[in-house]
């Protein structure tokens, strides 16, 4: 083979890819009931509505009453399968309308309330969570 031949031959074929969704693929911690065990498994990522913003997870702070949520001995009225997870802090990836304060890229600590808002979106255990 002559160098045109054989440059051609090793070059990778480059195909373009829509990244906008793989760049946000989420995964999460599933409780799947109580005293279940925890699932890791995919999950949708959350829009941010008014008021709200998309964080990239970085840390969690772990919270006795996750476990005890889990176990059952605080008994909030969850619907199931749920993500739980109340503090946690990381990298804003969206801005919901009616957000002035913070922009895209900022990074944040946040306490979500989950529980109080029955709602896995603002599960810290994922990915991808909502916050106000």
């Amino acid at each position: 083979m002559d160098k045109q031949t054989s440059s051609q031959h090793l070059s990778p074929t480059i195909t373009p890819i829509d990244i906008s969704m793989a760049a946000y693929q989420n995964m999460a911690a599933w409780l799947p009931g109580v005293g279940k065990q925890i699932e890791v498994g995919p999950a949708d990522t959350p829009e941010p509505g008014p008021g709200e913003l998309l964080i990239e997870v970085k840390a969690i702070a772990s919270q006795p009453a996750e476990y005890k949520i889990q176990d059952g001995s605080l008994p909030y009225p969850l619907e199931y399968p749920t993500i739980i997870g109340i503090s946690f802090s990381g990298t804003i990836v969206k801005v919901g309308t009616e957000v002035s304060r913070f922009k895209q890229g900022d990074r944040v600590a946040t306490n979500s309330c989950m529980v109080l808002r029955n709602d896995s979106r603002f599960g810290a255990y994922q990915r991808y969570a909502l916050t106000t």
